[in-house]
This record gives structure tokens, C-alpha cells and sequence, in this order.
């Protein structure tokens, strides 16, 4: 198992929006943030015994206008409104770059977009134009807030897979998370939340859900 983060690059420069800033206060690092975050990263996908991968597309918060040069998403209504045009070579340039590493045999997982973050949304779209048969994941924890989406999917044939999760894995799922202290503060008051949330979640759900599209 191989887990692809898709928007770990640096930025060019260090002049961050004041939004980016901001974020990165709240996050508690400095701004070195893409690097520390992706050393969390690395850690997160250790506690889960999965290889990682690493690809080059910044963050939203550090992306700009090819042109322009201006910050693209500086704020939290524009992270989940829609897909800048200064972001059409960005999907293009991510779909070469998962041509270069899919294999024929590789069974592809990528987010549905719920919560309509604009990274999980650009890499759907790239994921899409591959042609690949996908399965989709509920993005954990903004699906909590975006389950109409799910009963939509499944009255339109979405196909749906519960996977068990032992106690083990449950665990090895919260130790990955924790790994992501910048995070945490970003959905949860502390890290006991956190686990007694994704406890509840898998609870709730029997396990880990996936799905597919219907066949054409």
C-alpha cells in the first residue's frame, strides 16, 4: 500500500499570503510549514505501514495565478469555492504525473471531495481523466458535515463497500492522525477528541466505506 500526497510541494518563495500566515500560527509551525508537514506526513504513513509518495503540486494556500501571480485561494470560503482557472495546468500537469506511476494492476483509491476542499476536488478531476476504474473514499472527518452527498450517490447506484477494521487498526488510524499535530486543532479540541471521534465514526459505519461509480 502506497499512500500519494498530492499537494506536498514547496512554494516557490517564502512571501506567504497573510491567510497562509495566519494558518500557519494556528497550525503552530513556522514557515517551513510544507516540510514540516510533510516529515508528519511521513510519520502518519509509517503508524499505518504504507510506503509514501510525494508529488509536487503546492498546496492551495501557496498556489498562484500562472499569470497574475496572485494567490489564488486566501480564505476559508474560497478553500471550498470553486476551482480557480489559474488551476486548469495544475490538473493537467498532476494527470502526466500519475500516468508516470500508475501500473496496470494498481487498484486506485481517491477522495470524493465532500467537504469541497479544492486540493480533494483537483485531485479527483486528475484521477478521473486517467481512465482508471476508481474506488472513492468519504474524506474523514468533512464527510460528517456532507452526508446528503452520500445518499445522493447511492439512490443515483453508487456502489458501497464496508471494509472491518480490527482494533488494531483503529488504533494504528488514530496514531496516524496524531502524527498530524498541526492538523488536529483544525477539526478537534485536543487529541483525545480526535480518537474518540474516529472511534464513533467506524462505529457508526461497521468500518471503513468505499464506493464506485456505476457501470456504463
Amino acid at each position: 500500500m502506497c499512500i500519494w500526497t498530492i499537494s506536498a510541494g514547496s512554494p516557490a518563495e517564502d512571501d506567504f499570503s497573510a491567510y497562509a500566515q495566519e494558518l500557519h500560527l494556528r497550525w503552530g509551525i513556522g514557515q517551513n510549514a510544507p516540510e514540516q508537514r510533510k516529515s508528519q506526513d511521513s510519520k502518519s504513513c509509517l503508524r499505518l505501514g504504507a510506503s509514501s509518495r510525494y508529488f509536487t503540486v503546492p498546496d492551495c494556500i501557496y498556489r498562484r495565478h500562472p499569470r497574475t501571480d496572485e494567490y489564488m485561494y486566501t480564505s476559508e470560503e474560497a478553500l471550498k469555492g470553486p476551482l480557480q482557472p489559474g488551476d486548469r495546468q495544475v490538473i493537467q500537469t498532476l494527470l502526466e504525473a500519475l500516468k508516470r506511476f500508475v501500473q496496470p494492476d494498481d487498484c486506485i483509491i481517491c477522495p470524493l471531495g465532500l467537504g469541497r476542499h479544492v486540493d480533494h476536488r483537483l485531485t479527483r478531476r486528475a484521477a478521473e481523466r486517467l481512465g482508471w476504474r476508481l474506488w472513492y473514499y468519504a474524506d474523514y472527518p468533512y464527510v460528517l458535515q456532507d452526508k446528503r452527498r452520500l445518499k445522493h450517490m447511492e439512490q443515483a447506484g453508487w456502489m458501497k463497500q464496508v471494509f472491518p477494521i480490527t482494533q488494531e487498526g483503529l488504533a494504528a488510524w488514530q496514531d496516524a492522525i496524531a502524527e498530524h499535530s498541526s492538523q488536529i486543532s483544525t477539526f478537534w479540541e485536543s487529541e483525545l477528541e480526535m480518537r474518540q471521534a474516529v472511534s464513533d465514526y467506524l462505529q457508526m459505519n461497521g468500518g471503513i466505506r468505499l464506493w464506485r461509480k456505476p457501470s456504463t
